[in-house]
Formats: C-alpha cells, sequence, structure tokens
C-alpha cells in the first residue's frame, strides 16, 4: 500500500473516537455517512486533546493509546446521552429534483478541488513552512516538541498556535512512517466531502431536504472554488471551515434544548477553537448570540457549560503545556494590541473587498447573500449565523487595523480568513421560521423538523 494512502488511513484513524457521540442514541435518525462524518470531526477533537494533554504530562504518543485516551473522552462527554430518546423527524420535501441537483452540485464542487489538488494548484505554502514542518517535527518527538518551538530562527512557526491539526497529522505521519505532502494536501477535498455528507444531513433538523441539499451544495461549491483559489491545500481553513460550518448548522435547529445537541455542537465549537486562533472568536461569538437569542428555551448555565467546556479544556490543556516549557502563555498576534492605525479603514475595506472579488468575481460570497435577500424576512434564528459572520468580519477588519500597512498581509489571508462566511450566510439563508411547539412538544422531547 502507498504511503500516501497509509497516511489518509492514518489521518481517519481517530474517526473511531468520536464514535460515542456521534452514534449516541439521540442521533440514530441520521443517515449513516453524516453520522461517520460527524463521528470524523468528533473524533479529531477528542484525540488531539488526548495529544496534547500527553505532552502536557511527558508521556510519548502512540497511536492505539492517542486513539483509546480520546475515545475515553468522547465516552466522558458524552455520558448520559444513552437516556435520551431519539429525536424524531417530520419528513418533508417530497419532491427529489432538487436533492439529486444538490448533490451533483456537491460532488461538481469537491471533484474540482480533487483536480486542483492534483495538478497542484490549491497546494499550499503554508503546508512547507508551516502545518507540515511542525508535524514531521512532532511526529518525530513523538509530542509536541518544544525544543524545536523554542529554536529563535523558528519563530515564523508561531508557537502558540492552536495544535490540533499538527497533532492529527503527526499521528498519520505515525502511522505512515513518513509525512506525506501530497496526502496533506488531498485532505482538502477530502474534508470538502465530509462538509457535503454532514451538513446535508444536520440541515434536516431545519429545513426540508430539497433546501438542505440545494444549501449544502451552495457551501461547498463556494468553499471548493474559494480554496483552490486561495490555495487552502493542506493548511488549517478547511478544517476549520468543517467544525465551524457544522457546529452552527447545528445551533440553529430548533432542538438545541436538548442536551445532546449542546454537547456535540461544543466539541464542533472545541474543534474550531483548538484548530487556529480565529476559531476562538468564533466560537466565542456563536455561543454568546446562542445563549441571547435562546434565553426563554435553555437553561444559560448549564448550556454555557456543554457549549463552552470543549472550547476551555481543550485551550487550558493548550496553553498549560505552553506556560509549563515556557514557550508562551496566550496567542501571539500581529503588532501591538494597543497601537490602531485607524487612518487605515479605508485601505483595509478596499483591500479586502479586492482579495473576495478576486475569488470568483466575489460570487462565493455573494450568491448566500442573495440567497438571504430572496427570502424576504429573516427569521430569528438567523440572525445567529449572520450575527457571528458580522462579528468576524468586524474582528478581522480590526485586526488588520495593527499594522501600519496591511496591504500584503491581507492580499495572501483576506480571502481564506473570510471564508466562514461563506457557509455561515448559507446556513442563514435556510434557517427555520419558529413556530409554536418549536421549544418543547407535549413529550418533553425537542420538536422535529420546521
Amino acid at each position: 500500500m502507498k504511503p500516501g494512502l497509509i497516511w489518509l488511513l492514518g489521518f481517519a484513524a481517530p474517526m473511531i473516537a468520536g464514535l460515542p457521540l456521534a452514534f449516541a442514541r439521540p442521533f440514530g435518525w441520521l443517515p449513516l455517512p453524516s453520522r461517520m462524518a460527524l463521528s470524523g470531526a468528533v473524533g479529531w477533537f477528542s484525540t488531539s486533546l488526548a495529544m496534547t494533554a500527553a505532552s502536557l504530562l511527558g508521556i510519548p504518543w502512540s497511536v492505539p493509546w492517542m486513539t483509546a485516551a480520546g475515545l475515553g473522552i468522547t465516552t466522558w462527554l458524552a455520558r448520559g446521552l444513552g437516556r435520551e430518546k431519539p429525536i424524531r423527524l417530520v419528513q418533508t420535501g417530497t419532491s427529489s429534483w432538487a436533492r439529486v441537483a444538490g448533490w451533483l452540485l456537491s460532488s461538481g464542487g469537491v471533484a474540482a478541488a480533487i483536480v486542483a489538488v492534483v495538478a497542484g494548484a490549491a497546494t499550499s505554502g503554508d503546508l512547507i513552512v508551516f502545518w507540515g514542518a511542525k508535524s514531521e517535527a512532532f511526529a518525530l518527538a513523538r509530542g509536541v516538541d518544544a525544543g524545536f518551538l523554542k529554536t529563535p530562527a523558528l519563530q515564523y512557526l508561531h508557537a502558540s498556535y492552536p495544535p490540533l491539526l499538527t497533532n492529527v497529522y503527526a499521528l498519520a505521519t505515525i502511522v505512515a512512517g513518513r509525512f506525506s505532502w501530497l496526502a496533506a494536501t488531498a485532505t482538502f477535498p477530502l474534508l470538502l466531502a465530509v462538509l457535503a455528507v454532514a451538513l446535508t444531513g444536520i440541515l434536516r433538523w431545519t429545513a426540508d431536504a430539497n433546501r438542505a441539499s440545494l444549501a449544502a451544495a451552495v457551501a461547498v461549491c463556494g468553499l471548493g472554488l474559494l480554496g483552490s483559489e486561495a490555495d487552502v491545500g493542506g493548511n488549517g481553513e478547511m478544517a476549520l471551515l468543517l467544525f465551524e460550518s457544522l457546529a452552527m448548522a447545528l445551533l440553529i435547529s430548533p432542538m438545541m434544548t436538548a442536551a445532546s445537541m449542546q454537547r456535540l455542537a461544543g466539541c464542533l465549537l472545541g474543534g474550531a477553537a483548538c484548530t487556529k486562533v480565529e476559531g476562538l472568536p468564533f466560537a466565542v461569538a456563536a455561543i454568546a448570540l446562542f445563549l441571547v437569542l435562546n434565553r426563554r428555551r435553555v437553561e444559560p448555565g448549564r448550556a454555557l457549560i456543554r457549549l463552552a467546556g470543549p472550547t476551555l479544556l481543550g485551550l487550558a490543556v493548550w496553553f498549560s503545556f505552553g506556560a509549563g516549557r515556557g514557550l508562551f502563555t496566550g496567542y501571539r498576534g500581529y503588532g501591538s494590541f494597543h497601537v490602531i492605525y485607524a487612518k487605515n479603514l479605508g485601505v483595509v475595506l478596499g483591500s479586502v473587498g479586492r482579495s473576495l472579488w478576486l475569488v470568483g468575481y466575489g460570487l462565493p460570497f455573494l450568491v448566500p447573500i442573495v440567497l438571504v435577500l430572496l427570502r424576504g424576512r429573516v427569521p430569528r434564528m438567523a440572525w445567529l449565523p449572520l450575527g457571528t459572520a458580522a462579528t468576524l468580519a468586524l474582528f478581522f477588519v480590526f485586526t488588520y487595523l495593527h499594522e501600519p500597512d496591511p496591504r500584503l498581509w491581507i492580499g495572501w489571508s483576506a480571502a481564506r480568513i473570510f471564508a466562514p462566511l461563506i457557509p455561515l450566510v448559507t446556513i442563514a439563508a435556510v434557517s427555520a421560521a419558529e413556530r409554536p411547539g418549536d421549544e418543547r412538544n407535549p413529550s418533553g422531547q425537542p420538536s422535529g423538523d420546521a
């Protein structure tokens, strides 16, 4: 068997660790492919958490033991879910043409991403100098290599950067015996396909099958085009987009009053926060808006623990490792936080606009916006993804204002970091209108499809 294929099998191995939560009884209605996709996302988070904790404790990484530890973490997070009744889905949308069209479009988007990877058009420079280099070093050291991260000449590696993707890459490298650069770039279409499968299934809690399939297709095709144009093959963008998109699809569901849904969404939010720095503001904004919009339907304290707990746990372990090894105590940003070049606001907005326009004339961003506008009245829960998207956009603009001349920085980063707006706005376009019975039905179970 070729090393690249073995590497991809190692990358998929943590899916085993996600089975207790993604296969919990309340989610039994989901199709098997969707549950497998969720298992992968949850497993990548829990296994990475176990690997970081092992490095904190000085325990060398072993594939069987790290997978088993990740399985234990997921089992702990899933405790009590076996007592919940399965969530029942009201089947609507009997027409099949839209579902078929949606799947064909999604398949086309994934196929285009595969072509871009094979042709080398989607290969990321960051994979070579950042993600891949750290993963190789971690695999060789059988843990997060503090000595490697302390090397003065390697400060560009950003020692404080969240560890999830480098950990999982390192695990795959241990399995294969070496790092596979082509296989790493192939994670772009692989995760895009995982997103297509999982998003279509999850949105069935919110929209009928036709709209769910078409919405997933819009998001997948938009991200596929952007990923090829912005060279995301092998870097952290696609993993971040997977976690963020699936978490938001869950958060807008009428069934988010259930503990099971909140715990699953919490694991996905934790995965986003532990994948890239931008995942933390996403998680904070999404959780805060969810609690505000659902303040009369959930117990805020318990919901906050379920949603934010995995993020706090994952980052606490990571920053404890950094502090204990004398590496970092928090994230290191660009420029001084207290120095803001407000006069650059026009330059920043213009440069961001040009960067987004260069990605297929801005179509990946414009199509979801048009879908929201065509809908007319915006339902209450649609403000959750829209508000999160707006918060992220403001955060990114604010970050760019910390550089005296951010144009070069914006040119190579804006299209990638603004990518979450594509699935967020698309999800808003199919958010269900609130109706009586959405909070709880007479049996005490969360209500069905809207």
